[in-house]
């Protein structure tokens, strides 16, 4: 169950202010936390500190505290991290209120107070000059709307934004199936970065091709019938391009994915159909929701299916000197 008025959300970062002070020790372990409140801890690696647990916690009072455990840390149970310029025993009371815990679950529960405007001015000069030789991580911004693209990236604990790309997605004379899915992505990056050179912008691109013809995303319900019946009982392949642009200049790829599908009838087609999730996907179908009920193999990279090929999309970003270091980006 999740903790009685609190609001647990995935870590996207640290806090409002951008920094954070210990100030309590909770008994408890991540494992724990999990089981009994339903807290969902993500693991990374920390310099100094070897593998970690983190969990973002958002209380009702709109405070935010990260939940942590490292590997070195010289006594179990988890760190509670409050804002710089928060209130230490404010914060702890409202979160073991909000688990439903008393005092005694704090192994250590610090009693400073929030710092004063000298003090927290001196602590933000120390940060800038620790930090002002290290790069600045760019900003990741996903050039699409589909939920299932931000839902990966998601996936990998990395902060993003989306900004969906208008283009023409016309075909050219003598083009290509997967020459027009990575052409296709690598103009979506472009159109975004052209106005946020700033960030590593990823565009991505998927199309269904059976007997040589492109499957787009069915016009109504009688046509998505017929795409899934033609692809009932046969073999397809799916293409998906995918780029990324950075500072004026764009890397891209190409994942081609053979699927098979299990005979379907006219029945089970129209089932499928009216559940709706078809209608808006290339080809007709999700194979990430009731679709997988359809699929009866692949050959290839499920997630170029879903529509956005995770390993090469991070190879792409490491092209661009930065490479994925398990919910964050480090400089390569």
């Amino acid at each position: 169950m999740n903790p009685r008025g609190a609001i647990v959300a995935p870590r996207t970062g640290r806090w409002p202010s951008g920094d954070s002070r210990f100030v309590a020790m909770l008994a408890l372990e991540p494992v724990q936390l999990a089981g009994r409140y339903g807290i969902s801890f993500i693991t990374w690696e920390a310099d100094g500190l070897g593998p970690c647990e983190g969990a973002g916690v958002r209380l009702p009072s709109g405070r935010h505290l990260l939940l942590t455990r490292h590997e070195h840390q010289p006594e179990p149970g988890t760190w509670v991290e409050a804002d710089w310029a928060d209130d230490a025993r404010e914060a702890c009371r409202e979160l073991l209120d909000a688990l439903g815990l008393d005092e005694r679950t704090c192994t250590w529960m610090s009693d400073e107070p929030a710092p004063g405007p000298d003090e927290t001015a001196r602590f933000h000069d120390v940060a800038r000059r620790f930090t002002m030789n290290r790069p600045a991580v760019p900003p990741l911004v996903l050039a699409s709307q589909s939920p299932r693209r931000a839902e990966l990236i998601g996936r990998l604990g990395l902060e993003f934004e989306t900004l969906p790309a208008d283009i023409d997605e016309s075909y050219q004379q003598g083009e290509t199936p997967p020459e027009h899915a990575e052409r296709l992505s690598r103009e979506k990056a472009l159109k975004i970065a052209a106005d946020r050179s700033e960030a590593l912008v990823v565009g991505s691109d998927t199309i269904v091709v059976i007997d040589g013809d492109v499957l787009g995303k069915p016009r109504g319900r009688e046509h998505a019938i017929e795409m899934l019946m033609r692809l009932s009982g046969r073999e397809h392949e799916v293409c998906t391009g995918i780029a990324v642009a950075h500072g004026g200049r764009v890397e891209s790829g190409l994942e081609r994915v053979r699927v098979r599908f299990r005979t379907l009838d006219r029945s089970a087609a129209e089932e499928y159909v009216d559940t709706g999730e078809p209608m808006d996907k290339a080809g007709a179908y999700g194979i990430q929701g009731f679709g997988s009920a359809i699929v009866d193999g692949i050959d290839g990279d499920y997630f170029a299916v879903m529509g956005l090929p995770v390993v090469r999309m991070l190879s792409l970003i490491e092209r661009h000197g930065w490479r994925y270091a398990f919910g964050r980006l480090r400089a390569v």
